[in-house]
Parts: structure tokens; sequence; C-alpha cells
């Protein structure tokens, strides 16, 4: 609950689909690694890119 509260508060703003959020991205990220998830291979720090159509 503590990271739902956390991601859903004023200071992530910005989470609609196709929308970038940097500090979403880190703080997730950040969780990954302190639980030590491993990422599948060709990904980039847990992070897999794509292109969104408006």
């Amino acid at each position: 609950m503590d990271i739902i509260r956390e991601l859903s508060s004023e200071k992530y703003t910005g989470r609609l689909t196709g929308t970038e959020n940097i500090l979403a991205v880190n703080y997730i990220v950040n969780n990954f690694k302190e639980i030590g998830l491993d990422y599948p291979q060709g990904l980039e720090d847990y992070k897999q890119f794509y292109t969104q159509k408006q």
C-alpha cells in the first residue's frame, strides 16, 4: 500500500498513457533494484521503450 500511495500522490503527476514521468520511472526502477529483481536480457535497467500512438 505504501508504494501505491506514493505513486498516486501529486508528486507523480502526468501518469496518463503516453506521458513520460521520470520520477515515477526512477521510483519503480529503484524498488525493483532493492528487491533484487532481475530484468530480461536486452532491457536497460528494467526499461522497455516503445512508441505510443496518439
